[in-house]
């Protein structure tokens, strides 16, 4: 990596006057200006945001970024507007402004994260993959960062994460006690929250003797379109699908009503979340609920001891709520 000092040779100057010309503390000729920033570009040197500090070794911006998914995935899903809003407030009571950064463009994002380029103090990561590139920028840059989900086993960064494996334990046990089979309808092999619910549904399964691999439905993009697919194939009586999200489960209330069966009473739908969708659940939808407020809060606190050296290396996991309504068949006590 290039250093100032580089640059100083380069330019034939003193590191002080290449210092200056970045921070613009001091006034230099414009012949010296010219010369540092050619230098600059030749070297391929990225000024750093923190120049103007180098000299006290204060480098502290009071900025935090939340890198977020790709815009498409982030309209599906009304609770990143809970989060971020909770996030903001919590960092504005500790005295930080927040920088949102949105994964469209992953290569501009991992430029951003490159030494120098952006003037945050540490970024809170969604929704990591299982080989996160935005977290490989992060590790060789020596970011200060928290994750909302869990990442992948190498990567040591503290996280906070829904307890997805608990969670679809839960669901699990619930539906095979009130059905003959259960389906779990799952996302992207790639992310970590999906492995987790696969080894929760995959452990009950065998515990109760019971083979899941032609119940385990994974990859899917998570659409009405195949919602209706796969109930048409798999709905019949006393059968129970877990959905990952509520757009599988409405088009698998489709096929349900297409097949003149029940929902609930010949069909459980159970889906793990809930998007904002303009879809009227009838009869009510069953599904988790999750407090993103808390997990928005909770993780800029996190991030926050961090950077001040105030904590340690943790986890949290949060725990959802079971929402249990006429989509599936009561519990029995």
């Amino acid at each position: 990596m290039t250093k100032i000092i580089d640059v100083a040779k380069q330019a034939g100057v003193a590191k002080s006057t290449v210092s200056n010309v970045l921070s613009g503390k001091k006034l230099v000729s414009d012949e010296l200006k010219e010369r540092v920033l050619k230098a600059c570009k030749e070297l391929d040197y990225v000024p750093n945001f923190y120049a103007s500090s180098l000299s006290t070794g204060k480098h502290k911006s009071n900025i935090i970024a939340i890198l977020l998914e790709k815009k498409e995935h982030m309209e599906d899903h009304n609770f990143y507007g809970e989060l971020v809003i909770s996030a903001l407030s919590k960092a504005s009571k500790k005295g930080y402004s927040i920088l949102l950064l949105s994964n469209d463009n992953e290569n501009d994002l991992i430029n951003n994260l490159r030494f120098g380029k952006a003037p945050i103090d540490g970024a809170i990561l969604l929704a990591p993959n299982i080989d996160d590139s935005r977290l490989s920028e992060i590790q060789n840059n020596s970011i200060e960062c928290v994750i909302i989900g869990r990442p992948s086993k190498n990567i040591r960064y503290d996280y906070i994460d829904v307890d997805n494996y608990n969670l679809t334990r839960e669901v699990t046990e619930l539906l095979l006690n009130n059905y003959d089979k259960v389906y779990l309808l799952n996302a992207d092999s790639k992310l970590t929250i999906v492995q987790d619910r696969k080894d929760g549904f995959f452990d009950v399964c065998n515990e109760k003797h019971i083979d899941p691999s032609d119940k385990y439905i994974t990859d899917l993009e998570g659409t009405i379109e195949e919602g209706y697919k796969l109930g048409i194939e798999k709905a019949e009586k006393n059968v129970a699908f877990i959905t990952c999200n509520s757009f599988l489960a409405a088009g698998l209330y489709k096929a349900i009503n297409k097949k003149k069966l029940k929902v609930g009473e010949d069909v459980g739908v159970f889906a793990l979340g809930k998007s904002q969708t303009d879809y009227i659940f009838t009869p009510k939808l069953s599904y988790a609920k999750q407090d993103y407020k808390l997990i928005g809060s909770k993780a800029v606190e996190m991030l926050i001891n961090q950077i001040e050296s105030k904590d340690v290396m943790h986890c949290v996991l949060i725990k959802s709520k079971l929402r249990i309504h006429s989509s599936i068949r009561k519990p029995n006590k």
